[in-house]
């Protein structure tokens, strides 16, 4: 079972909208945490493609910031290439999402989480064009794969 947990927005120097969007959802684990003993529930980041043109790739980056300091005291980048195992090219479509994996949300003192902040540095489109600023190396690196096809 899927619960809106956080909902989280991008915004960039390119005067063009972001073309993907993402939330935290929490997903209800069977399986439970290692020596829980049973069920738990974990912050899962879902993306999705709210533009009108397919999606072959892009970098994210999610800050975990102290709500009380506003520091950021942890940070996870994903560069996500979506393609099979033979390396043929699956495109996002419009309208559709793509759940990535577990994020662990940092635990500050006294239990509370850390807020979080969503920023997509680049998103290649199935034609080849691009969005975003690229200034993360994961960028530069997926960038660079996607273009030697």
């Amino acid at each position: 079972m899927l619960a809106a947990f956080l909902f989280l927005s991008s915004a960039f120097g390119d005067l063009r909208r972001c073309p993907l969007d993402a939330q935290f959802v929490v997903v209800d684990d069977a399986r439970g945490s290692e020596g829980s003993g049973g069920a738990s529930r974990t912050p899962t980041l879902v993306v999705r493609n709210v533009s009108t043109v397919a999606v072959i790739g892009f970098v994210v980056k999610v800050d975990f910031v102290d709500p009380k300091t506003g520091a950021v005291v942890s940070y996870r980048i994903a560069k996500v290439l979506r393609e099979t195992p033979e390396g043929k090219r699956v495109p996002l479509p419009p309208g559709a999402s793509v759940t990535l994996r577990r994020t662990n949300v940092p635990t500050l003192t006294g239990d509370r989480l850390a807020d979080s902040k969503v920023t997509f540095d680049l998103v290649v489109y199935a034609d080849g064009s691009h969005w975003g600023p690229a200034s993360l190396l994961q960028s530069t690196e997926l960038l660079t794969r996607a273009q030697a096809k």
